[in-house]
């Protein structure tokens, strides 16, 4: 592993990653990790989760934000899959009540996500 990958997982950590727990499920291996939070850390998933919202489709927008939860879960990103988990609690109840406010909160923490692996 190179110097920058350490750089990128201390700087998860200090956000608030359970990087260790994270890294440790993939048997040791850092860049594994970095390629799975580039390959499956996607705003493509947020995009259509806000079109579910925006659409009022409440199956389909819990179905995906608990797989993005697990998704996020797995790979440690603590401080998007509270937000998730928020969310799906959320729409689990067949509410919407709080979900926009909590979508913003997604994008900005994607967003730092982004800039902190130097992903999309």
């Amino acid at each position: 592993m190179n110097q920058d990958n350490t750089e990128v997982i201390e700087k998860l950590f200090i956000w608030g990653c359970d990087t260790d727990e994270a890294i440790q499920r993939l048997v040791g291996d850092e860049e594994l990790y970095l390629s799975f939070i580039e390959r499956y850390c996607v705003n493509e998933d947020i995009d259509r989760l806000d079109q579910y919202i925006l659409n009022k489709d409440i199956e389909n927008a819990h179905g995906l934000a608990h797989t993005m939860k697990g998704v996020y879960g797995n790979l440690g990103i603590t401080p998007i899959y509270d937000i998730l988990t928020d969310i799906v609690h959320v729409l689990k109840a067949g509410s919407f009540d709080g979900v926009p406010e909590k979508m913003m909160e997604l994008h900005d923490a994607k967003e730092e996500l982004d800039e902190l692996v130097g992903g999309d």
